[in-house]
């Protein structure tokens, strides 16, 4: 199929296909790119993990070393299962000979690794068992040693002094062994191997009248045992070093691969950033090619026939109909240039019979005008004579309007003024009964205060009683202050007393004269309000009496304003009925005052659109002659 044969869809619809099917190759490979890194990340994670367990292990190691223990072997243990584990994991993420090649070897030296861990273990239990026999030899030493010294505590001569060098040198290398268990260095072996010769020197220089005495007659045997178990602890602790330094050695080997394998790892990693790179920069390049092709060759099949489409078109707006297009197409622009050749032609058929009607349109448009001016005039006239008539009417119908709104509004008015005259007298009723229950309870309060007034003389004799127990206590407190100095010494503390109780009359004789003046106060007070609650009683009875006055005067406002709420009613319906007939008259006149007005607007149009016609058929006959046909 020709390129424009090819429909506009179908042309669109590829190349934006093509340009799809692009963008998802180039999101492939970035997304492949993604997904080998993460894969890559995975592995060198993989590689960290197996160096981080493998410093585990190392720290297990020391922790055992620390304290040889069965728990802490057990921990090294899993750590060292742990590793294993994860290299049996990781085998299978692995593809590349490089990869498996140092995987395999880190399995190696893993599994030497446990080889040397459990010959640690062994040789770490020969130890142990080795410094157990050792320390049971040197207490058997110091044993005999002790039945020995009884024996010759009472030589005085040189086989004695001897004998305490052989302890000193027995101590000293008891010292030795101990340090040299806990540090297991050189120095420490050489320190132990000097005072194992000391202690063979004093042995051997002990006398015989000594070494006759059956106590130090083992010594020398139990000196051998002794010295043949610490060659066999120096030639274990060998083994032993021998192991560390093999385990050292592993650990760092295996550190050593561990990082060989992430440098690897990263290496491949860049290989595949690399990788990632160029498919996405050459996708891109190929996509943004293709795409421009794309857009030339599509742009090319639709720009030309549009551009010859618009010179056909400005051809035509121009007045030109002899214009002819030739359609050698099959998509949607060949089709628009079939269609634009078939308007061409009606458009000439319909200009040629345009401008004959044109000129009988505009014939008869000058008969209708002529026509229109005659009846415009009638119209007129009639619409005059109707305003008159209906000006007349709005103005009585506006007043007697007035009159029945004004009506209306004072039958409101003397209807709201009934109301408020029966709320104002039922308002004056309830003020008289309140003002009536005032007077009651002001009565009320009146009694109260004398109550009042009577409780405070009450008061008052209780304070004189109270004012004349404190002044007997006071002398009483004198009193004995007096008799407590005649007595001397033996009445001081019964005169402190005695003070203590005159101020304490003192006192309340002070306060009793507070409350005595605040009483006289209250009597005052009292008396005032007495007086102005008399005053109170008489105002509230006026009122009362007031209240009452202005409800008979409001009752009588209330019956004059209800006769006039009935006049205003009167009056209203006779002006409503006024306004209604008015209002009658008033419709049919504006009926008619509409009728005139439609038949004087007709009239104005027609002669108005018979002018717009006759304009009309002049522009028409302008226009069809600019079209060449």
């Amino acid at each position: 199929m020709q390129l424009h044969n090819m429909s506009v869809r179908t042309k669109l619809f590829s190349g934006f296909t093509a340009l799809i099917i692009l963008t998802l190759a180039i999101a492939y490979a970035g997304w492949s790119g993604i997904q080998a890194l993460g894969r890559r990340g995975n592995l060198i994670e993989q590689f960290t993990q197996i160096g981080l367990l493998t410093r585990d292990m190392r720290n297990a190691r020391g922790a055992f070393a620390l304290l040889p223990e069965t728990e802490q072997a057990n921990r090294w243990k899993l750590s060292i299962d742990a590793l294993e584990k994860q290299l049996q994991e990781a085998r299978p993420l692995f593809r590349r000979p490089q990869s498996q090649a140092l995987l395999a070897r880190t399995e190696q030296t893993l599994q030497e690794y446990r080889d040397l861990y459990q010959q640690t273990l062994k040789v770490t239990q020969d130890r142990d068992a080795t410094i157990q026999s050792i320390r049971e030899t040197g207490d058997t030493l110091d044993k005999q040693l002790q039945d020995a010294s009884s024996a010759l505590d009472s030589q005085i001569d040189h086989g004695g002094v001897q004998f305490s060098s052989l302890l000193a040198a027995l101590q000293k290398l008891r010292i030795d062994f101990r340090v040299y268990v806990l540090k297991s260095a050189g120095p420490q072996q050489e320190a132990l191997q000097t005072s194992l010769g000391k202690v063979g020197a004093v042995l051997k220089a002990l006398p015989a009248s000594s070494a006759s005495t059956t106590s130090l007659q083992r010594l020398p045997e139990l000196f051998d045992q002794y010295q043949r178990q610490i060659q066999q602890l120096f030639t274990i602790q060998k083994q032993f070093e021998q192991a560390d330094d093999g385990l050292d050695q592993r650990i760092l080997a295996l550190l050593k691969t561990a990082d060989e394998m992430k440098q690897v790892q990263n290496q491949f990693r860049l290989g595949d950033i690399r990788d990632a790179k160029l498919m996405l920069f050459g996708g891109l390049l190929l996509a943004v090619l293709l795409s421009l092709v794309a857009a030339w060759i599509i742009t090319r099949s639709i720009v030309t026939p549009l551009r010859q489409t618009l010179g056909t078109v400005e051809r035509i707006a121009a007045g030109d109909l002899t214009v002819e297009t030739q359609a050698d197409r099959k998509d949607e622009l060949g089709l628009l240039q079939a269609a634009m050749q078939r308007m061409i032609v009606n458009l000439r058929e319909l200009i040629r019979e345009q401008k004959d009607g044109v000129v009988q349109v505009a014939s008869a448009a000058e008969e209708l005008s002529a026509i229109t001016q005659q009846t415009r005039a009638g119209a007129t006239a009639q619409k005059v004579e109707t305003e008159q008539i209906a000006t007349a009417m709005q103005q009585m119908t506006a007043t007697i309007g007035e009159v029945a709104r004004n009506a209306e509004q004072a039958s409101m008015t003397a209807r709201e003024a009934t109301l408020k005259t029966r709320e104002g007298d039922e308002m004056v009723n309830q003020v008289a009964t309140q003002i009536e229950t005032l007077a009651q309870e002001v009565d009320s309060t009146q009694v109260t205060m004398e109550l009042l007034k009577q409780d405070a003389d009450r008061i008052g004799g209780v304070l004189d009683v109270i004012k004349a127990v404190a002044e007997q206590t006071n002398l009483l407190a004198l009193n004995a202050a007096i008799e407590a100095a005649r007595a001397g010494e033996a009445g001081r503390g019964f005169a402190v007393v005695a003070d203590e109780v005159r101020g304490l009359a003192q006192r309340t004789r002070s306060s009793t004269d507070e409350i005595a003046s605040l009483i006289t106060s209250l009597h005052g007070s009292t008396d005032k309000m007495s007086e102005a609650l008399e005053r109170n009683i008489q105002l509230t009875g006026d009122s009362v009496g007031l209240t009452r006055q202005a409800g008979v005067v409001l009752a009588s406002v209330s019956s004059a304003v209800g006769e006039i709420e009935a006049m205003n009613e009167q009056i209203a319906a006779a002006v409503e009925q006024q306004s209604a007939a008015g209002e009658n008259i008033s419709r049919s006149v504006v009926k008619v005052h509409e009728v005139a007005d439609q038949t004087a607007a007709a009239t104005e149009e027609t002669a108005g659109s018979s002018t717009e016609l006759a304009r009309l058929s002049l522009q028409l006959q302008e226009l069809t002659a600019r079209f060449k046909v």
